[in-house]
């Protein structure tokens, strides 16, 4: 088996998770904010993993050019807003956050790192100065400003999964606990 198929192996299965529940989450008749912003989540992530696909299938087929540079830009600009939108949810499912009026000025906060951080990703070196191979695939070359992507990586992930435990306490209701449970679950692997 190519080096090819057994790296977008795991991201093929992933996306095609994601578009079916993209499909379902499309098709439900429940439209309220923490749905939406799971259909964010949903359609961020299904991106995150088809440019992953795509570049690897890109890279294997044509080798190592600027275009494949592009598709790893690419990667990291759908990986940066996925944290932000994944702190959004684990807040809303742990305090309520999206329906508690008290909460909503401070829930934009949580996005605020995303633009400087895409502006240095995208339109300066200071972050990722470029790609190189890496055994069948690719890496990135870190910039000065790198620690910042991966600070932000790290308190981003805990802190949702701390938010997402804080909501899995026994003193929820039964439907907000079990909720929290699944998620805390389902990301375990991803922290």
């Amino acid at each position: 088996m190519s080096g090819f198929y057994v790296h977008a192996l795991p991201s093929t299965a992933a996306l095609l998770i994601k578009l079916v529940l993209l499909a379902y989450a499309a098709r439900t008749k429940v439209r309220n904010d923490l749905t939406r912003l799971f259909l964010a989540l949903v359609l961020v992530l299904s991106a995150y993993n088809l440019v992953e696909v795509v570049g690897l299938h890109y890279y294997y087929h044509h080798g190592f050019n600027a275009t494949v540079e592009l598709f790893g830009y690419f990667y990291f600009s759908t990986f940066i807003p996925t944290l932000a939108i994944l702190l959004h949810l684990s807040l809303a499912l742990s305090f309520d956050a999206v329906r508690e009026p008290r909460w909503r000025p401070y829930v934009a906060l949580v996005y605020l790192p995303v633009i400087p951080l895409e502006y240095l990703l995208l339109f300066t070196d200071r972050l990722i100065v470029g790609f190189e191979p890496f055994h069948d695939s690719i890496t990135r070359r870190p910039g000065e400003l790198y620690f910042l992507f991966e600070t932000y990586a790290v308190v981003y992930l805990l802190a949702t999964f701390v938010h997402l435990i804080y909501g899995a306490r026994s003193s929820r209701p039964s439907m907000q606990r079990t909720r929290n449970r699944l998620w805390l679950l389902g990301l375990l692997p991803f922290v």
